[in-house]
């Protein structure tokens, strides 16, 4: 997971676009990298849709991205 830029020790937020559509998609995930070894793994609740629908911030900024290799 290093390559992507995840060490496990950062949080994690998994979101789907809405939850009703996506399949579980985003719980998949999280299940998949708890057991990969990342402790702090969250689901957004709604999905990004309902981020959006309650006006919380958002960026199209791209974040930096630190090798740990």
């Amino acid at each position: 997971m290093s390559r992507v830029g995840i060490s496990g020790a950062e949080q994690l937020i998994i979101y789907e676009d809405a939850l009703n559509k996506g399949y579980g998609q985003s719980c998949r995930a999280a299940f998949l990298l708890k057991y990969l070894g990342c402790a702090q793994v969250s689901i957004l609740h709604g999905g990004y849709r309902a981020w959006l629908k309650a006006k919380l911030p958002t960026t199209d900024e791209i974040a930096k991205r630190y090798n740990l290799i």
